[in-house]
Protein backbone atom coordinates (compact mmCIF):
# COMPACT_ATOMS: atom_id res chain seq x y z
CA UNK A 1 0.00 0.00 0.00
CA UNK A 2 2.87 2.18 0.88
CA UNK A 3 3.97 2.03 -3.35
CA UNK A 4 0.40 2.87 -4.09
CA UNK A 5 0.14 5.82 -1.77
CA UNK A 6 3.02 7.09 -3.25
CA UNK A 7 1.82 6.47 -6.72
CA UNK A 8 -1.26 8.50 -6.30
CA UNK A 9 0.88 11.61 -5.08
CA UNK A 10 3.03 11.19 -8.30
CA UNK A 11 -0.78 11.09 -10.20
CA UNK A 12 -1.49 14.11 -8.42
CA UNK A 13 1.42 15.99 -9.13
CA UNK A 14 1.02 15.36 -12.74
CA UNK A 15 -2.07 16.32 -12.92
CA UNK A 16 -0.81 19.60 -11.56
CA UNK A 17 1.75 19.92 -13.84
CA UNK A 18 -0.49 18.85 -17.39
CA UNK A 19 1.48 15.86 -17.71
CA UNK A 20 -1.53 13.59 -18.43
CA UNK A 21 0.09 10.44 -19.71
CA UNK A 22 2.37 10.73 -16.94
CA UNK A 23 -0.65 10.94 -14.89
CA UNK A 24 -2.19 7.98 -16.54
CA UNK A 25 0.69 5.86 -15.93
CA UNK A 26 1.09 6.94 -12.06
CA UNK A 27 -2.52 6.64 -11.79
CA UNK A 28 -2.02 2.66 -12.86
CA UNK A 29 0.40 2.24 -10.89
CA UNK A 30 -1.32 2.76 -7.85
CA UNK A 31 -4.25 0.90 -8.55
CA UNK A 32 -1.50 -1.85 -9.40
CA UNK A 33 0.00 -1.67 -6.51
CA UNK A 34 -3.42 -2.05 -4.55
CA UNK A 35 -4.78 -4.41 -6.13
CA UNK A 36 -1.40 -6.50 -5.59
CA UNK A 37 -1.60 -5.82 -2.21
CA UNK A 38 -5.10 -7.86 -1.73
CA UNK A 39 -3.36 -10.63 -3.95
CA UNK A 40 -0.15 -10.20 -0.81
CA UNK A 41 -3.07 -10.07 1.69
CA UNK A 42 -4.48 -13.72 0.62
CA UNK A 43 -0.60 -15.15 0.35
CA UNK A 44 -0.29 -15.07 -3.45
CA UNK A 45 2.29 -13.32 -4.96
CA UNK A 46 1.80 -12.09 -8.68
CA UNK A 47 3.65 -10.07 -11.21
CA UNK A 48 1.20 -10.38 -13.91
CA UNK A 49 -0.85 -7.50 -14.40
CA UNK A 50 -3.06 -9.53 -16.51
CA UNK A 51 -3.20 -12.10 -13.84
CA UNK A 52 -3.91 -10.08 -11.16
CA UNK A 53 -6.71 -8.81 -12.05
CA UNK A 54 -8.54 -12.13 -13.44
CA UNK A 55 -7.38 -12.87 -9.57
CA UNK A 56 -9.31 -10.33 -8.32
CA UNK A 57 -12.15 -11.13 -10.56
CA UNK A 58 -12.20 -14.81 -9.71
CA UNK A 59 -12.16 -14.56 -5.79
CA UNK A 60 -13.55 -11.38 -5.21
CA UNK A 61 -16.24 -9.73 -7.70
CA UNK A 62 -17.97 -13.13 -8.33
CA UNK A 63 -18.89 -13.76 -5.23
CA UNK A 64 -19.76 -10.01 -4.89
CA UNK A 65 -17.06 -8.43 -2.21
CA UNK A 66 -15.54 -6.28 -4.73
CA UNK A 67 -17.90 -4.39 -7.47
CA UNK A 68 -16.70 -5.56 -11.14
CA UNK A 69 -16.20 -1.64 -12.58
CA UNK A 70 -13.11 -1.63 -10.41
CA UNK A 71 -11.74 -4.77 -12.14
CA UNK A 72 -12.83 -3.31 -15.66
CA UNK A 73 -11.52 0.38 -14.49
CA UNK A 74 -7.98 -1.52 -13.50
CA UNK A 75 -7.93 -3.47 -16.90
CA UNK A 76 -8.97 -0.01 -18.68
CA UNK A 77 -6.15 2.00 -17.52
CA UNK A 78 -3.70 -1.04 -18.24
CA UNK A 79 -4.50 -1.34 -21.54
CA UNK A 80 -4.50 2.92 -21.78
CA UNK A 81 -0.50 3.22 -20.01
CA UNK A 82 0.07 1.48 -24.04
CA UNK A 83 -1.47 3.99 -25.76
CA UNK A 84 1.31 6.43 -27.18
CA UNK A 85 -0.27 9.30 -27.03
CA UNK A 86 -2.91 8.46 -25.02
CA UNK A 87 -5.97 10.07 -26.15
CA UNK A 88 -8.28 9.83 -23.96
CA UNK A 89 -12.22 11.87 -23.19
CA UNK A 90 -10.96 13.57 -19.54
CA UNK A 91 -8.16 15.29 -20.99
CA UNK A 92 -9.52 16.82 -23.85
Amino acid sequence: MKAAKNWIGEAEKNIQNQTFNSSVISSYLAMFHSARSILFKDGVREKSHFCIARYLEEKYAKPGSLEQKWIDLLDYYRDLRHERPIQHKFFH
